[in-house]
């Protein structure tokens, strides 16, 4: 019923709804080599709209995002 719905208007006449995407989000744990490996992995394939990558090194963690942002360009 929700399906027919979709293709229906409140008049009556059929039309063609656009369906709206909710963005696709993912989090990695870990800013080390498996989950850097893991991050540009999902980056290069465009599988995510959003990617959060959490690691108890700051540091680190704010070094290997600015490498993935100077990377992006060439993917």
């Amino acid at each position: 019923m929700f399906f027919e719905n979709l293709f229906t208007s409140s008049s009556g006449e059929k039309s063609i709804s656009p369906i709206i995407r909710q963005p696709r989000k993912g989090v990695i744990v870990g800013a080390g080599q498996v989950g850097m490996a893991c991050a540009y992995s999902l980056l290069i394939q465009n599988i995510l709209d959003e990617i959060v990558i959490v690691d108890i090194n700051q540091h680190k963690l704010e070094g290997e995002v600015m490498d993935l942002q100077h990377g992006l360009p060439f993917v």
